[in-house]
């Protein structure tokens, strides 16, 4: 900090390391006043240039909107926002100078932001050198962070200001403790920015922190500790009248939703926006903060190396400058999941001393190494520079675009014109241009409320009072996902009319509905095409869906469903909606969140119709036709299961633009069946199981009059229609591409092997592919088996066993025979009794682990199923039972069992065979 000057007022003792880093030569004081000069016309210049050529965002419309209120009414309306009172009333004082325009507005905000430039320069010189002050000056004029808020109508740079020069005059306090002057300024400046942002008390914090270090360090002598700490509780109670006032709105502060942040967050989020200040895309950002942060370990290494005592402790205090403010913001806020680098502005100046000190001792010094350092100036420089270029001319960082919206709607919009606002709290920008009438806001919120999110019953009964003898509305919505996640404000008024227009704005969108009187009112509740079947395992129904009267085959299915909460539900849940037809046949499919994005299924309103709405769109080449449902299930994010809903019918009409893609892998056979072409077929699997079924993908062109062609698998199949309604081609014209997919079942029965899929046409069939049915069968017993003659029920016989025993447990292979086609499927049991008649491990399963079940036998058929079972072992020794049956699963009852002479067995078991254990 420097040393302290002696009781009799004699010269101030330099360091050591001060004298080294002054025998070099520094700027003389004139020199120095000159380049700092000619660094805050720079930074005017900056601030000013193309100051109002944006809008005013949300923040500064409101500051201008609180600003014209009486003052009583302007303390209210700050303090419910949590923010003290004095910009607002600077503001009130300056508008009406300036004007009420961006320019004006945002002119304070220059004078702010160019004192933040002298007083980081200021800090610079003071705690380092004039070669740092100068090169933290010119860092701070260029820097992206300053320059957005110095062109900004909220309080930042107003804080920033007073809290800059706070802290300069804390340094120079400390260095002139009996100074009484530079204290009373510290006071002042740091209860002037308590007043102007509450995030100023981190600042009063770290200031604290180095009075209190700083005068522990004094031996004997108390004057830092005892005037610093009374500047700062000075400060600290002149504030405490405003948090008496606003404490209670504190409480009711509902402008975020509750949630947690890391501590790495704020690091990482905080040091994004001190040096690029958000103006630097995603891509460039990290290779930018590292270089700012490389710069900052190498400044801070060289003041503590080079400069003595005193670099050690500028070294220290700029550490802290910067790491208390964020430390306490992390740890107070971690439960607020609200968080902008500006509510740290206060702690940025190190980022810029910092750097400079790395530049500066290879700057004094002569030949490459002052190379050296100028090009590590220019390399942060340059940094700052692609940020102020994105600022200015990068329309894709400018802010929400209110003007272009107001102007839009005015230029086009009738004298009756309805402009419906969501989120409502956004009405004082809203009104700066568009004035006080021909307006609604929903909600209707002075701020924002997160408690207060929209659902079809809100919004429902405005809408009606709002649209009678209205001809045209226009919706505006600005991040409308905080209080509308659902989209049910622009949903209902697509019921009400039809959407026009629509324009998307910088952070804005606009659109204008005509309003169709035949559909007011809107009914109380949804009128909705109801579900026809509903199995979910929660508290959950799904009231119905508005579906199109048809949809276009190329164009997204748009489906607004309403769900019911009957109860509390998992925090998320999501849905697959999914484009069936009645065969079963996936036609199209869409994933995501069952209420959007931006609220989940724990939030829900219990009795409340929440809407998801889902845009399913169809394969290219989805044929036309009624025989569509939408097929919704519900998951969660592990994938887990919780059921289905269905809705039906859909109509999917013929598409406007034709079909003209192919199958991937489709064998291209162009086969001539009368006016349609068979293009491409597509077997979906190469093998398959009896009692399954596979798809057959085809694209057919039409080219003229043609009978229906339907397919077949194997010689002697049935024959099975391309689309699941017979005639639905019907609606094929000539010149039309469609793709089919059908869904071909193979006979439980099948007899194995390579299958030939025909195509019928007419009294014609044509091979268009081959597919294995994955099956063996066999119809005598296998050679050295020994016969068994055991009957289950009416249709089974245990026909054979081979048992291979071992000290683990035993390997088995049963088989069975099918007298009879059996309808039912049954589970065959295998168990290993122990001497005590307890089972001591068991098998349960349907034949061949499920592949073969019983349903699937051929009467004759021989049927080998094979199981291991493994004795525990903790198991006792003795001699064991194996013993097995059958079950049917669905009752768990046992087939009666009935040996060679046609005797009943007890326990429906049949005893394979009895090992003995050690």
């Amino acid at each position: 900090m420097g040393a302290d000057r002696p009781p009799d007022g004699g010269p101030v003792p330099q360091a050591a390391g001060e004298r080294i880093v002054k025998k070099h030569g520094s700027l003389s004081p004139w020199l120095w006043r000159g380049a700092l000069l000619l660094l805050l016309a720079l930074a005017w210049g900056l601030r000013l240039y193309r100051l109002d050529a944006q809008s005013f965002w949300y923040d500064e419309g409101y500051a201008v909107y609180v600003a014209g209120l009486r003052p009583a009414e302007a303390l209210l309306w700050s303090s419910r926002d949590v923010v003290p009172p004095l910009h607002t009333y600077l503001l009130s004082l300056w508008l009406p100078f300036s004007g009420w325009t961006e320019f004006g507005a945002r002119f304070l905000s220059v004078w702010m932001g160019t004192m933040t430039v002298a007083a980081v320069a200021r800090m610079g010189t003071d705690l380092c050198s004039r070669w740092v002050g100068w090169g933290a000056g010119l860092l701070a004029t260029l820097s992206p962070f300053y320059v957005w808020h110095s062109q900004d109508a909220r309080m930042y740079a107003t804080q920033a200001a007073l809290g800059f020069l706070a802290t300069a005059a804390l340094v120079r306090g400390l260095r002139r403790p009996e100074r009484w002057r530079r204290w009373a300024a510290v006071s002042l400046l740091n209860g002037l920015a308590l007043y102007t942002q509450t995030t100023g008390g981190f600042q009063v914090a770290f200031h604290g922190l180095v009075v209190l270090a700083t005068g522990l360090r004094d031996r004997g002598r108390r004057i830092r500790l005892l005037r610093g700490g009374g500047a700062l509780l000075g400060a600290v109670l002149c504030w405490l009248p405003w948090v008496a006032y606003a404490l209670p709105f504190l409480r009711e502060n509902a402008g975020y939703w509750p949630g947690q942040l890391g501590w790495q967050f704020f690091v990482s989020e905080a040091w994004r926006g001190f040096v690029t200040g958000g103006l630097v895309g995603r891509e460039l950002a990290p290779g930018v903060m590292l270089t700012w942060a490389a710069a900052g370990v190498v400044g801070l290494l060289a003041l503590a190396a080079l400069g003595g005592e005193r670099g050690r402790r500028a070294a220290g205090f700029l550490l802290a400058h910067l790491a208390v403010p964020v430390a306490l913001m992390a740890w107070l806020f971690r439960g607020v999941p609200k968080f902008s680098p500006r509510y740290l502005m206060l702690a940025s100046p190190p980022v810029f001393v910092l750097a400079a000190a790395a530049a500066e001792p290879l700057l004094r010094r002569p030949g490459p190494r002052r190379l050296l350092g100028g090009a590590v100036l220019a390399a942060l420089t340059l940094t700052e520079g692609l940020g102020l270029v994105n600022w200015y001319g990068d329309p894709n960082l400018a802010k929400s675009d209110f003007r272009a919206a107001a102007r839009l709607v005015q230029a086009q919009g009738g004298q009756d014109d309805l402009v419906l606002l969501v989120p409502g709290h956004m009405f004082p920008v809203w009104q700066f241009y568009a004035g006080p009438v021909g307006w609604r806001a929903l909600p209707d919120d002075p701020v924002l409320d997160v408690r207060h999110v929209l659902h079809y019953r809100d919004v429902v009964g405005p809408l009606n009072a709002w649209l009678r003898e209205r001809s045209d509305v226009w919706l505006v919505e600005w991040e409308p996902w905080v209080v509308d996640p659902t989209g049910v404000a622009p949903a209902l008024l697509a019921w009400a009319g039809e959407e026009v227009s629509a324009a998307q704005l910088a952070d804005l969108r606009v659109r204008r509905y005509r309003i169709q009187a035949d559909r007011l009112p809107l009914p109380s509740d949804p009128i909705l095409t109801l579900p026809q079947e509903t199995a979910l395992d929660l508290p959950l129904r799904l009231l119905g869906c508005r579906l199109p009267d048809r949809s276009l085959a190329d164009h997204p299915l748009a489906a607004d469903c309403y769900w019911d909460a009957q109860g509390a539900l998992p925090l998320h849940l999501n849905v697959s909606a999914r484009l069936v037809d009645d065969a079963g046949v996936e036609w199209g499919r869409a994933d995501g969140p069952i209420s959007g994005p931006y609220l989940v299924a724990g939030r829900w309103p219990v009795g409340e119709p929440v809407l998801g709405q889902y845009g399913v769109a169809p394969f290219p080449g989805t044929p036309p036709g009624d025989f569509y449902c939408l097929r919704l299930h519900v998951y969660g994010p592990d994938g887990a299961s919780y059921g289905t809903a269905a809705v039906s019918p859909i109509i999917i009409a013929p598409p406007e633009r034709k079909f003209t893609q192919t199958l991937a892998g489709g064998i291209v056979s162009a086969l001539r069946l009368d006016g349609l072409t068979l293009e491409a077929v597509v077997l979906r699997t190469e093998q398959v199981r009896p009692g399954d079924a596979f798809e057959v993908e085809a694209v057919w062109r039409v080219d003229g009059p043609f009978t229906e062609p339907a397919l077949r698998l194997g010689d002697d199949g049935a024959v099975h229609p391309l689309l699941p309604l017979e005639g639905a081609t019907a609606a094929w014209q000539p010149g039309d591409r469609y793709r089919t997919i059908s869904r071909l079942p193979v006979s439980p029965h099948a007899l194995g092997g390579p299958t030939t899929v025909w195509v019928v046409s007419g009294m014609e069939q044509f091979p268009v592919g081959e597919m294995r049915v994955d099956v063996e069968r066999a119809f005598d017993m296998p050679a050295g088996i020994a016969p068994l003659a055991y009957t289950l029920g009416e249709g089974i016989e245990l026909a054979g066993a081979q048992l291979d025993c071992d000290l683990e447990g035993v390997a088995l292979v049963l088989y069975w025979r099918a007298n009879r086609s059996v309808e039912t499927s049954y589970t065959v049991f295998v168990h290993l009794v122990g001497p005590d008649g307890e089972i001591y491990t068991q098998a349960d399963s349907l034949p061949q682990a499920g592949r073969h079940p019983t349903p699937h036998w051929l009467p004759g058929e021989i049927v080998a199923d094979p199981y291991r079972l493994v004795r525990p072992a903790d198991a006792p020794s003795g001699r064991y039972r194996l013993v097995t049956g059958m079950y049917e699963g669905a009752t768990g009852d046992r087939l009666p069992v009935r040996d060679g002479a046609g005797r009943l067995l007890p326990d429906d078991v049949i005893l394979l065979g009895e090992l003995e254990a050690p």
